[in-house]
Parts: C-alpha cells; structure tokens; sequence
C-alpha cells in the first residue's frame, strides 16, 4: 500500500513540473503543425567547386593575382566563414604573403563566388593554400601552384611591338633580326649601314617606339658607336625598317645590338654579329686560323646601292642602254675590271695568273 502511495505521487509530480513548464516556457510543447513554433536548427556543409587565378596587375617588381573561390553550400544558413589565402615560397617554404576575406552569409543549396587579390614578389614558384573558416574553425582547404611568376610581362613593356624573327623549313635556318652592309670603307674605319624589323601584331597602333642601334666590340664589349631612331605610329599589323650608320674600326668583329624602347622603358632586343675580322677552326681541336676578308670589296658605291627603273621607264631604258653602250665603250672599258661584283677581283686575278703561266710553259715546251 505504501509502495502504491509512492508511485502516485510521483506521477503527479511530474505531472506539476509539466504543467509549470508550459506556463513558464512558451512552445515547449508546441506541435511541428503550429506555426508558432520554433524551427528546428539544420546543419550545412561548405566545400571547394573551383579555385582559378588570373593575373590582375603585373609591375616591375610585384605581379597580383585576382583568386576566384567558388564554394558549393548545402543545408542551412552558414554564418561568419572567411577565406585565407597563404601564398608559398616553393624553394624557402616561407609565407610571402597572407590574405584573409570575409565571405557574406550564406543560406540555400547553391555555389557561392568570393574574388580576392592576392600580391606576390614577380620571381620564383609559389603554392597558394586556401582555407576557408566558420568563425576562425578550420572547415575546408586547398591549394593550387603559381609557377614561372617571373616570366609574366610588366604592364609597362607589354606591348604588341617586337623585333620580327624571320625563319624558313626550306632553308633550314633563320633570316638575321638584325642586318648590316658596308657603306664605305677608309682610314681603317668601316661605315656599316644597319637595320632592324620591328612588327606590330597586336589590333591597335603603337606610337612613342624608339630603337636604339648599337656595335659592340665582341672581345671587349667596347661599345664603338650607336645610334637612336624614332619610329612612327606602327599600325596594326604593319613593320618599319629603322636603320642607321655606324661607323666602327675595320678588322674587328662586332655585336650589332637593337633595343626597343617605348615610352621610356625596354621592351625588347635583338643582336646579330657582324665579323670584320673572320675566323675558322681547324682540325678536330679549337685552333684557329684567318679567313681572308677586305670590308672595301662589300661596299657600295657612295654609300648605297642602285635600284633598278621599273613601269613605263622600259624602252627609255633600252634605249639609254644602247646609246650607253656605244657611248660608254672607249670611256668605261678601262674600268669594267673594277665594276664587278664585289669579292671576285682577287679569284680573277689568280685565275688570269695561272693561265698565263700554262700558256707560257705550253710555248716552252714545243720551241
């Protein structure tokens, strides 16, 4: 009988408690169909669709980089996450830099994107680690690689403008970027015309070019002249030919250097040799010996050369040809040995010796 006492009154105990409990702590016993009632709290997940990188903004000594992090959410709202980007060094292991931004909060099943910059020193590799944390919990990570930074051009020098490299599967090598002629020879100085070919391939004209032409002497790197060349407004597509004389001692070889230069910087070059004074190896070692060259046999008459007359100039010229012909005969036959091409006189002159030694051994032999 007391064992049934006890039980009764422990049920109405809990009974009270109950009662009082809904009195004092409204929806507590609230249904799921009132409306009323307060929403049972989900959980959500946050995790890593993509990570991208391009570059924003490249200097001489910085290149910055606009980091796209797109996260996919599921469930419910996610409060106070913040991404933070540790860019590093791949050869010191040192952090170069860290960067940390908020994301707004996000509710719905959906892909969220956050765009963050992020500045690095323009030379060497780097990992670029990204964590993303609900407040200041780790949640998700990743890492992508920022290789060859150092090659990326500064917004300064990137121009559509550069020397044009000419090259041929035919021929089996590349034209000179940098060309040169032997204008006049005296004195022991050579004047050489030289010239460059700049090309512009982007869509847009480029102005305020400048190319500088340099020879340096190869042993010694002795610069012997130069010379600056403004270029005109370069349209789309379009190639100039800046050239300039440079006058340098003869029997010496050269380095013939073209700096491009726009808007005060470097953005380009181009180097070609020039040998006045010609060499050739010898046998299976590095010996060397000289090879006969005379800059004066390659220059042109008064510093150019002639052109031909094309279009309706064709029968005047066949008839100044034949009045030139006759006329010219008496005057010119003493100088025909000294007009022909360039190189060939000294090859005449030994084969005109030969053959008169021959004839006089052939008179000797039948007397």
């Amino acid at each position: 009988m007391q064992r049934e006492k006890a039980l009764v009154g422990a049920i109405c105990a809990v009974i009270v408690v109950s009662a009082l409990a809904a009195l004092l702590v409204p929806g507590v016993l609230a249904s799921d169909d009132d409306p009323g009632s307060a929403p049972a709290v989900e959980s959500s997940s946050v995790s890593f669709t993509e990570l991208t990188v391009q570059p924003a903004d490249i200097s001489g000594a910085t290149a910055t980089f606009a980091v796209d992090a797109r996260l996919e959410h599921r469930g419910g709202a996610a409060e106070n996450l913040s991404i933070e980007y540790r860019a590093v060094d791949e050869d010191t292991g040192m952090v170069e830099t860290t960067v940390r931004q908020d994301v707004p909060d996000v509710s719905g099943d959906r892909e969220v994107s956050t765009v963050t910059n992020v500045s690095v020193a323009r030379q060497g590799d780097y990992r670029l680690e990204t964590i993303v944390y609900r407040t200041d919990r780790r949640i998700v990570e990743g890492h992508t690689a920022l290789n060859n930074v150092g090659s990326l051009t500064p917004a300064y020098a990137d121009t559509p403008v550069d020397f044009h490299r000419f090259g041929s599967e035919f021929s089996g090598g590349e034209f000179p970027v940098v060309e040169y002629s032997v204008e006049e020879v005296s004195d022991d100085r050579a004047e050489l015309d030289v010239s460059a070919y700049l090309t512009n391939t982007g869509d847009d004209p480029e102005s305020d070019l400048r190319v500088v032409l340099l020879a340096r002497q190869s042993d010694s790197n002795v610069i012997a002249d130069r010379k600056s060349i403004d270029v005109e407004t370069l349209g789309p597509g379009r190639s100039a030919t800046p050239e300039a004389t440079l006058t340098v001692a003869d029997d010496y070889n050269y380095y013939l250097d073209a700096v491009l230069w726009r808007d005060g910087s470097i953005v380009g070059n181009a180097r070609e040799p020039a040998q006045l004074d010609p060499t050739r190896e010898v046998g299976e070692n590095t010996t060397e010996e000289d090879v006969e060259f005379r800059s004066d046999d390659f220059s042109a008459d008064d510093g150019e050369f002639e052109s031909a007359d094309n279009g309706d100039n064709g029968d005047s010229g066949a008839d100044n040809g034949a009045d030139g012909a006759a006329g010219d005969a008496g005057d010119n036959g003493a100088d025909a040995a000294d007009s022909s091409q360039p190189g060939f006189g000294v090859a005449v002159g030994v084969a005109a010796l030969v053959g008169a030694l021959i004839a006089a051994a052939r008179r000797g032999r039948f007397r």
